[in-house]
């Protein structure tokens, strides 16, 4: 069975990181991050080598959603996240 090509995520906005050293990029990612409405789709390229298992530490701290982590080139990483919708409680 062929495995279907990757179909682009759509994105909002697209954070470059490229020339910032450890851990600059990922302090970078979370002072943007505060910034990022609900449901805004953000794809963030770094070419740090220790940037993807920093970035997916630093994720699973937030409410941020990590929607592909990809390495396009041998020396870039690509992240595409998402801020999620906050839930909404029904009304009693």
């Amino acid at each position: 069975m062929a495995i279907p090509p990757l179909t682009p995520t759509p994105v909002d906005s697209v954070l470059s990181l490229r020339g910032l050293p450890n851990p600059e990029s990922i302090l970078q990612v979370a002072e943007s991050a505060q910034h990022w409405t609900e449901g805004e789709t953000v794809r963030v390229l770094s070419d740090d080598a220790c940037f993807a298992s920093d970035f997916v530490r630093w994720a699973s701290g937030t409410d941020v959603q990590v929607l592909s982590l990809r390495y396009p080139t041998e020396n870039l990483t690509e992240v595409i996240v998402r801020r999620p919708p906050r839930r909404r409680l029904a009304a009693v």
